[in-house]
């Protein structure tokens, strides 16, 4: 294998040990993720680039959850669809792990949409609820979705 990570098939492999996936097919992505966060709670699982915002894997576990719990409360359900129009930030990942927690199913949007293109996507997918903030409100309104 190449330096790049290109063989000589053409065919891009990571440089990284390959990772051990969990033998039990119903382990979800939320619980692998935070398998053994218990044995480095303090230390980073998302930092900000733009603002050096951090959170630590016991933060991010605990916003998730309590996340979950309010979209559970709010009537969303496995199988369920919630948009996120969101720009990027460092909750955003809790947001998509909270939803993906409780079976249910993550649209995105680009924040950068017009109403137009965000009405498209509503048809499309039939979100239950919206997760956004203050600044794209004014997007989101007029689309009879709960906030």
């Amino acid at each position: 294998m190449e330096k790049s990570g290109y063989g000589r098939d053409g065919i891009y492999r990571s440089l990284r040990p390959p990772v051990s996936l969990p033998h039990d097919h119903n382990t979800s992505m939320v619980s692998f993720l935070f398998r053994s966060s218990d044995s480095y709670p303090d230390k980073p699982a998302l930092i900000d680039a733009d603002t050096l915002d951090s959170l630590s894997f016991s933060q991010l576990r605990s916003l998730v959850i309590s996340l979950a719990h309010g979209l559970t409360s709010l009537g969303i359900r496995k199988n369920d669809v919630v948009l996120i129009f969101s720009p990027n930030s460092i909750r955003f990942p809790a947001c998509f792990l909270a939803i993906a927690s409780l079976g249910a199913v993550a649209t995105t949007a680009n924040p950068l949409y017009t109403s137009t293109e965000l009405s498209k996507q509503v048809k499309d997918s039939n979100p239950k609820l919206v997760v956004t903030v203050p600044e794209l409100w004014d997007k989101v309104k007029g689309l009879n979705l709960p906030p």
